[in-house]
């Protein structure tokens, strides 16, 4: 799962700073997929 932790690392890392909202979602949706539930419960608003 050596793929999934880079992915929470670039999301931690890169946040919605450099994401558009269509590639903040399209990451958020293989996010979901893949764990289950979406990250928006782990940042902090």
């Amino acid at each position: 799962m050596s793929r999934l932790s880079a992915l929470e690392g670039a999301v931690q890392g890169v946040r919605k700073e450099l994401l558009d909202e269509d590639t903040l979602g399209s990451l958020s949706e293989f996010y979901y997929q893949h764990k289950g539930r979406w990250p928006r419960g782990r940042r902090k608003a």
